[in-house]
């Protein structure tokens, strides 16, 4: 019995893993938003990203699996974690390493060019 369990789940997760990849491929890339400070409300597929002299320092997203919650990323500093944001000459951000958020929907994903890529 056990073992038919097991299938049934590991079939359940490919299933998800596969409708996500089929909503997020119609859904438009996630594009840059400079801003000062942190945003009091946040847009979808838009990545805000703070900077002190020239240099990002924090990036703040709403989470891309529907649950709203607010992802907060720092992009400076020594402190873990902490992730590296590259934009291409279109306004899609790459973010390095991938995004794992370990409460809540634990969402685990990677934003490649403004696309979000699930692990």
């Amino acid at each position: 019995m056990r073992w038919v369990q097991k299938h049934i789940e590991a079939i359940g997760s490919g299933w998800k893993r596969w409708r996500r990849g089929m909503r997020d491929r119609w859904r438009p890339p996630i594009a840059v938003v400079p801003s000062t400070e942190r945003p009091a409300h946040l847009r979808p597929h838009r990545l805000y990203v703070t900077s002190q002299q020239g240099q990002p320092t924090f990036g703040f997203m709403v989470c891309p699996c529907g649950c709203r919650a607010t992802l907060h990323l720092r992009f400076f500093g020594a402190r873990s974690p902490r992730w590296s944001v590259v934009t291409d000459a279109t306004g899609h951000p790459s973010v390095t390493p991938s995004i794992w958020r370990k409460t809540g929907c634990e969402s685990h994903f990677y934003l490649t060019r403004g696309r979000i890529n699930w692990c």
